[in-house]
């Protein structure tokens, strides 16, 4: 804490020399926020976002600090920035990253979802890829299961989803394909979009036992 939050004056001592302000439990509260801090970034390097989003939250509790609120946000959302480690992974990526540009240059952009999806249908064929299209999500419960309204629209050897979003909302893709990563237990997945007048984009999703690196 460099000011006084009450008058503004530049802080020496814990007692503020302008307006008297005895600031040592606040500047205590600064400290284990920090302390927080330091935990919280190495819950997130080690992939433990629950953690790490625990400890935001108690920092953000004792300092209201711009720092806590972006690790909250890596919490929650840490799958959208790791890479997997595995080879396979990154060789289907690199098929779906291929398929995606050639249907891009072929059709460019604007279109409907299903013309992309048979497009890139046919272009995983062509690179003799091993994968199921349109593929039930089913979820294991109570020694019983049940079938979900979710679908993989491209599963690759049995552990990786491809997802094609809309165009306009690559939010609600990154969403569901985690959730179906999740619930089929799968070990990662890709999801796709073609958004207007742009190039596709794509983004990983990974599930906690796949481990991954920052991207």
């Amino acid at each position: 804490m460099a000011n006084c939050p009450v008058c503004r004056a530049e802080l020496e001592q814990a007692v503020c020399r302008r307006c008297g302000c005895d600031l040592e439990l606040a500047r205590r509260a600064g400290r284990a926020a920090e302390h927080l801090l330091h935990q919280a970034l190495a819950a997130l390097r080690e992939g433990r976002d629950d953690d790490a989003l625990r400890l935001a939250r108690r920092a953000r509790t004792l300092d209201h600090c711009r720092l806590a609120a972006l690790i909250e946000e890596l919490a929650r959302h840490g799958w959208r920035y790791r890479v997997p480690e595995d080879r396979q992974l990154h060789q289907f990526q690199e098929t779906v990253r291929k398929a995606a540009d050639r249907v891009y240059r072929r059709l460019g952009t604007g279109l409907r979802r299903d013309v992309y999806a048979t497009a890139l249908t046919l272009e995983f064929a062509g690179q003799q890829a091993q994968f199921e299209t349109d593929v039930p999500v089913k979820v294991a419960y109570r020694g019983g299961e049940f079938m979900t309204s979710y679908r993989i629209d491209w599963l690759f050897a049995g552990r990786l989803a491809v997802v094609l979003g809309e165009a306009d909302n690559s939010e609600r893709v990154q969403r569901d394909l985690a959730a179906m990563v999740r619930l089929a237990r799968l070990e990662a997945g890709i999801w796709l979009v073609f958004p207007v007048g742009e190039p596709p984009r794509t983004g990983w999703v990974l599930s906690r036992r796949s481990g991954g690196n920052e991207s």
